[in-house]
């Protein structure tokens, strides 16, 4: 009886340990939900904190990194390189609102050796205090460097077309 007490008891420190040690799926969500909270700001930001949140975007990108935009109302855009996408996120921060980015339904894939990552989700932008949400289905491509997760390429799932 003491035997089958402490195999229960080792199973389930075993299975708790297991279900709290961070696997890499959940790393990338973690990454992507980090990603979002950098990029939203608040009207009542000061410049350092816009500064340093411009700053941590872009740590969280590949040097090639690529993002494409082809949403239905909006011309198709791709922005090539960290540089270029940190310029568009600078110049976001003169929205005056302010911008806010939910992500929904993360699903992540892992490549077979788990330094690469695909994630698709769905993001939601409300700006200022307007009920206006727009919402935008994506595919990110990850890449693992220097035990990170960072971004390497963003691209728009265009949903409705004719």
């Amino acid at each position: 009886m003491k035997w089958a007490f402490r195999w229960v008891l080792f199973a389930a420190l075993g299975g708790a340990a297991w279900a709290l040690w961070p696997n890499e799926a959940h790393k990338v969500r973690k990454g992507l939900e980090a990603l979002a909270a950098d990029v939203s700001f608040s009207p009542r930001d000061g410049n350092l904190a816009r500064l340093a949140s411009i700053e941590a975007v872009t740590s969280r990108l590949t040097a090639d990194a690529e993002l494409q935009v082809d949403s239905a109302g909006f011309a198709a855009r791709t922005l090539s390189g960290r540089e270029e996408i940190r310029e568009v996120v600078a110049a976001s921060r003169g929205l005056e609102g302010g911008i806010q980015i939910q992500l929904f339904d993360i699903v992540v894939t892992l490549g077979p050796d788990e330094h690469e990552a695909k994630a698709a989700l769905t993001a939601s932008a409300r700006s200022g205090g307007t009920e206006l949400v727009a919402a935008q289905e994506f595919v990110f491509e990850l890449r693992k460097q220097e035990g990170r997760w960072r971004v390497r390429r963003i691209q728009a799932v265009r949903t409705l077309q004719k």
